[in-house]
């Protein structure tokens, strides 16, 4: 997408019946501005830092680690910098070990919710200036969706903006 502004790919229409597809970023766009990374959301690299933004979308619950993500964004995202965190909160043995889930179980019989242990870690080192629930749709094949609905947090650096 950066280089060459598009980028052909697939989706799947019903068994192994396949349709193509061309996505193109507008001309007006300037994609030098952007880089694109893939990488372990849990171990950020160091050159990374310092970022504007950081958008974690349908991640969190998704992280072997999610504690260790929340805790590295704190010094990858310079101050005035946002996080912004969109999360069904989903959390499954599959993906994250139950002990490191940061809610979605009961503790002492109370319920411990994501969204209330996201903002103890972050609180500290960001103002939460946005809260809502996003829904969402993801296409299986042309013919079943998965609907769901993510909270999204945006979330700003606190610090001297330099």
């Amino acid at each position: 997408m950066k280089s060459q502004g598009v980028c052909e790919f697939e989706s799947v229409v019903e068994g192994d019946i396949k349709q193509k597809f061309v996505a193109r970023v507008p001309a007006e766009i300037d994609r030098s501005r952007v880089r694109f990374m893939q990488g372990d959301a849990c171990a950020l690299p160091a050159t990374l830092a310092p970022l504007d933004c950081l958008l974690a979308a349908n991640l969190l619950c998704r992280l072997p680690e999610p504690m260790a993500f929340l805790e590295r964004c704190r010094s990858v995202i310079k101050p005035g910098g946002v996080l912004v965190l969109v999360s069904p909160y989903s959390w499954l043995k599959g993906w994250t070990d139950k002990s490191k889930w940061l809610g979605g179980y009961y503790k002492d019989g109370k319920p411990v919710r994501t969204a209330e242990m996201v903002t103890c870690v972050l609180s500290p080192d960001f103002d939460l200036v946005a809260q809502e629930d996003v829904p969402f749709l993801i296409r299986e094949h042309a013919r079943k969706f998965q609907w769901g609905c993510s909270q999204a947090m945006v979330w700003k650096r606190k610090g001297k903006v330099v």
